[in-house]
């Protein structure tokens, strides 16, 4: 008779799945199972678990690479910001040169020597702190809660720290009371929208150009922005620049 095993007491936590199974916890065939779900190259967690970036960041830290340290976007969301990061995204981590790293695509992983007084500890892990730390804390300062991605977010500060007139994020565009659409942000004393076009957005193409077709007849003018052009924020915000003096 195969002797009973012990109750798991991983709950809706990331684990080790050799761990669990070399603990008698669980067996090989559990895990390939559909009670649990694998997120990371040897990481797994409760198929019924939510899987968001905070939730990756500590499975890469605390399991995958405990040595490593949180950086970029994934401290952020440590620190509070979670719109910077989404379940989507890669785990940003800092290791020293010549450790270990993971050959993983969900992991991006640099090589620095971090001074002792950037490091910090939070949510179980290494997490950046100093520049970093101050950084994230004046995005909390500036988080409004409204936007749809973290890409729109990114968009957002730049937007925020260009000296451009500020925008109305969410913005309901309304003719004679009838809703028309909404925008990602607008400038309605000007007629002019800003619309972040992502992956989300290529897969509803029909719908997209219906809501664009009604905010041109009420005449407004449509500026569309990609992941490139948030990689080149000066020819962003000229281009944004340009449209709101033709207004």
């Amino acid at each position: 008779m195969t002797p009973a095993r012990r109750a798991h007491p991983f709950g809706d936590q990331p684990f080790r799945g050799r761990t669990a199974v070399d603990g008698g916890l669980l067996t090989v065939d559990d895990l390939r199972g559909p009670r649990w779900r694998r997120i990371l190259p040897g990481i797994h967690v409760a198929a019924g678990a939510v899987v968001d970036h905070e939730l990756l960041v500590r499975a890469a830290a605390g399991l995958l690479l405990p040595h490593a340290v949180v950086s970029g976007a994934s401290a952020g969301v440590l620190w509070g910001l979670h719109d910077l990061a989404g379940p989507t995204d890669p785990v940003e981590l800092t290791v020293r040169p010549g450790a270990p790293r993971a050959d993983c695509p969900a992991v991006r992983v640099r090589r620095r020597t971090l001074p002792r007084a950037s490091v910090t500890q939070r949510s179980g892990v290494a997490v950046t702190t100093g520049r970093g730390c101050r950084g994230a804390r004046a995005a909390l300062d500036l988080a409004d809660g409204l936007a749809g991605s973290p890409q729109e977010t990114r968009l957002r500060l730049v937007i925020r720290f260009s000296g451009l007139p500020w925008p109305v994020a969410q913005h309901e565009v309304r003719i004679g009371g009838c809703f028309v659409a909404r925008t990602d942000f607008a400038w309605p004393g000007r007629r002019l929208a800003l619309e972040y076009e992502g992956a989300w957005h290529t897969r509803q193409v029909a719908a997209d150009r219906r809501r664009i077709e009604a905010l041109q007849a009420a005449g407004w003018r449509v500026l569309f922005v990609t992941a490139a052009d948030l990689l080149r924020p000066a020819e962003l915000i000229a281009r944004i620049a340009a449209a709101l003096s033709d207004s």
